[in-house]
């Protein structure tokens, strides 16, 4: 059996431009590339080990691909996605060039998610594939990843965060046919109001730093996998989702001191530098920071 593609091998057959990725900054349980593609014709990329979605960032164009002998059509729009299993290979046909976000999850990790969900051990999680999909979860993480991608931070306790929620995601969500794991009930996670209070209680603690996943489920008394879902459940947000919310709302309020600089208050609310800072800020509110501040003092 041929061996199996790593991501920085996948990257490496991308039709691209200009590629950025994470390999560099070692974050932990997934890889993430950043890549401007020209339009293509029949390129093939040989058989992957991780399960990889595909985010549309920008450009829209027909694709078809053939992914693990099965092909599909579709009309890709920026925030359209496109699931690969592990071990599949792919070709690729599109007539424009376009930009996207390839998040690789490792196959490892989905299995681990889909034994602590449906509560069993061992086996490989097949997934489905699929192409021009829309699932706002994880368009929602591909561009908060492709955010930190851009600022060129080592944060690996962000990037393990949302690993883990995507593979929790892709277990429950895009397994192949359902076996008889995923066909029982699964339990329904939730967080009481006390774990609850007490996990946000650590998150407003930790705004400035790089707070883990582990940390927070170690709080709420639950498994990483089992916390991610029941977080969600009660909050409507992931983890990840919600300290970034919070870094924001906290620091609208640092910015209305006026003896605090813009770089002070990125440093203090967990951003790697104030480029960063104002790129994320601004995408939350419609304004950059210095603006804010002025129309908060006027």
């Amino acid at each position: 059996m041929a061996q199996l593609l790593t991501p920085s091998q996948v990257i490496s057959q991308f039709a691209a431009t200009h590629s950025v990725s994470s390999v560099p900054l070692g974050w932990r349980g997934l890889v993430v590339s950043h890549t401007a593609r020209r339009a293509t014709r029949n390129h093939r990329v040989a058989a992957m080990r991780d399960h990889v979605v595909h985010l549309r960032l920008e450009g829209a164009n027909h694709l078809e691909s053939r992914i693990a002998g099965e092909t599909l059509r579709g009309w890709i729009t920026p925030g359209s996605l496109i699931v690969s299993p592990a071990g599949s290979d792919m070709a690729w046909t599109w007539n424009r060039s376009c930009t996207t976000l390839d998040i690789f999850v490792e196959a490892a990790l989905v299995d681990e998610a889909a034994a602590a969900i449906g509560g069993d051990r061992g086996g490989r999680t097949a997934l489905a594939p699929r192409v021009g999909i829309r699932d706002p979860l994880m368009e929602g993480l591909g561009r908060l990843l492709a955010d930190e991608l851009a600022s060129g931070a080592a944060v690996t306790a962000l990037a393990e965060s949302a690993a883990l929620v995507l593979a929790g995601h892709l277990a429950r969500r895009y397994a192949a046919a359902p076996g008889p794991r995923a066909q029982r009930t699964l339990p329904r996670e939730t967080l009481s109001p006390t774990a609850l209070r007490r996990v946000c209680d650590l998150i407003e603690a930790s705004l400035g730093a790089d707070v883990t996943l582990a940390a927070l489920a170690a709080e709420a008394r639950l498994s990483r996998f089992h916390f991610a879902r029941g977080f969600r459940a009660a909050t409507g947000t992931t983890p990840l989702q919600y300290v970034q919310l919070r870094r924001i709302e906290h620091a609208k309020r640092l910015l209305r001191n006026q003896r605090l600089s813009i770089i002070d208050v990125a440093a203090q609310v967990g951003f790697a530098g104030p480029e960063h800072f104002s790129n994320v800020f601004r995408r939350h509110t419609g304004l950059p920071p210095g603006r804010f501040r002025r129309q908060a003092r006027d």
